[in-house]
């Protein structure tokens, strides 16, 4: 049970004195529900998917940044390149300069700075892709199909922007 449910409810807990009892990621994800249920217009959300691990930062990025806040202003600080194809304007930064910005699609076909950065993000993502094949498997030509249907499918523009949907994640089972 997480501390978050003990008590009368979500919204009622108590989380001990500047929450010593909570991990990084939970204190990551009340700060981002206490900015939410303000309901304001503008959020500035500076990395709030770093303290939490990859299944909790899909299922914030997807309910709460693209759903809850749909139609708010949202500046999101991230160095999770993967949610950057589902956001509106792009400022990459490099020694506290901009040095590109523009849509998704359109730095990518810049061929610039951000599209070598996501090549190399996909190609670490297929890489580890291919190992974890390879250690669950004892056939290692089943890890080189692994590999060969992964290159047969590339990723697409947008695919999947209203897949995939968990309703209801952002509650206290995550926050």
């Amino acid at each position: 049970m997480t501390p978050l449910t003990q008590a009368d409810g979500p919204t009622k807990s108590q989380i001990g004195e500047r929450g010593l009892n909570l991990s990084g990621g939970q204190k990551q994800r009340i700060s981002l529900a206490r900015a939410v249920y303000a309901n304001h217009q503008l959020y500035l959300l500076d990395d709030p998917l770093s303290a939490v691990d990859a299944r909790v930062g899909k299922c914030i990025f997807e309910e709460c940044i693209r759903k809850t806040l749909r139609g708010k202003t949202v500046i999101l600080v991230t160095h999770q390149l993967q949610y950057l194809e589902f956001c509106d304007q792009i400022i990459l930064l490099e020694d506290g300069k901009i040095c590109e910005n523009g849509t998704h699609r359109e730095l990518m076909q810049k061929g610039g700075r951000y599209a070598q950065l996501v090549q190399k993000m996909r190609e670490d993502t297929l890489q580890d892709t291919l190992q974890e094949a390879a250690e669950t498997t004892e056939n290692p030509q089943e890890a080189g199909q692994a590999l060969a249907t992964s290159k047969e499918e590339p990723l697409k523009e947008n695919a999947g922007k209203d897949e995939g949907k968990s309703p209801g994640c952002l509650h206290s089972g995550f926050l």
